[in-house]
């Protein structure tokens, strides 16, 4: 005789920002995980947003973590808290938040240290580079320092890794309780040597941000900015709007944009930047990579020509637009995750 098998439903409480009218619309969403459907309800008039309907390709469980944001039918929603007891019971000892400083002098091994904690099933949830200038945190830090937000674990998860980090790194990765409000100005200068990575969502999404960061900044490029960005779709329409009506695929290339968390950087290596950084990411078609550049980060971490890794600069005269769209105006207008 079949047993049933009662179905897992995930609800979450949500908001979607509306750029006609500029307000946060706030919905409950419940994804139904068996089914892989999901429905919505406007909290402001009661109703029926979404009747259940096939949830993304790409949703899962892992995806439904407090802060995060998943996009529903090409809304970039926030899950900012738990709709209900039973949700909140099955997932918050999974979803203890760790918060991590990583000093100067350990900055240019920020990739292996994402990885690290990546290797761990531990999820990125926010992260950029400032400048401190000493006294602003609980641990000894100035200078360049990375901030980070870490989701997973459970409550003793801070105390265990920052013992791990200091058996795996030595001194200069702390866990702390809380990190600074304000972002704080960004370290990257926009410049005619300046050049932009950008780790796709997809790439974040499946814990392998940290890897890619290691290929790029092992290539010997010096590292002027870093952070997690939350594109809308809008953002990522006009950071690509120069690959409209050229690339056949710009339409899926925004959607993987904005489909996410992204991770961006500024880099540097004299004037000749741009080039060599596209060498080290390699062709833009990830199957091409593969025959003629095995050892690109794209051949190595993209999946197709949408899903391929990273994004880098074309042009040399598009490098310092590229960088100071994510680190002056998204930076400024509140863009990071």
């Amino acid at each position: 005789m079949a047993t049933h098998r009662e179905e897992t439903v995930l609800g979450f409480m949500c908001e979607w920002f509306d750029p006609q009218p500029q307000l946060v619309r706030r919905y409950k969403l419940h994804f139904h995980v068996n089914a892989h459907q999901v429905e919505m309800k406007d909290m402001k008039s009661g109703r029926t947003f979404l009747r259940k309907s096939p949830a993304p390709d790409t949703l899962s469980m892992n995806d439904m973590v407090l802060g995060a944001r998943i996009n529903i039918y090409g809304r970039m929603l926030t899950l900012v808290e738990f709709a209900d007891p039973k949700t909140a019971s099955l997932l918050s000892s999974t979803q203890a938040r760790t918060c991590v400083v990583v000093a100067d002098g350990l900055v240019d091994q920020i990739g292996q240290v994402v990885a690290f904690c990546e290797g761990l099933n531990l999820k990125l949830c926010k992260l950029r580079m400032v400048v401190l200038q000493g006294g602003e945190l609980d641990v000894p830090v100035s200078g360049r320092t990375v901030l980070m937000e870490l989701s997973g674990g459970s409550g003793d998860t801070a105390a265990s890794l920052e013992a791990a980090f200091l058996e795996r790194f030595g001194a200069g990765a702390y866990a702390v309780d809380s990190l600074p409000e304000a972002s704080g100005p960004s370290t990257a200068v926009a410049t005619e040597d300046s050049t932009c990575a950008v780790i796709l969502p997809h790439v974040v999404k499946r814990g392998g941000a940290g890897a890619v960061l290691t290929d790029l900044l092992e290539a010997g490029f010096e590292l002027t900015g870093l952070g997690m960005f939350a594109l809308k779709k809008e953002d990522a329409a006009n950071f690509l709007e120069v690959y409209q009506g050229v690339v056949p695929e710009y339409s899926e290339h925004v959607d993987e944009l904005y489909s996410g968390p992204c991770l961006a950087l500024a880099l540097r290596a004299g004037a000749d930047a741009v080039p060599a950084l596209r060498e080290v990411v390699g062709p833009w078609d990830v199957e091409i990579a593969k025959e003629i550049r095995p050892k690109s980060v794209r051949a190595k971490h993209g999946a197709d020509k949408v899903r391929k890794a990273v994004h880098v600069t074309d042009l040399p005269e598009d490098g310092a637009r590229e960088v100071g769209f994510f680190f002056g105006m998204l930076w400024q207008e509140g863009g990071l995750a």
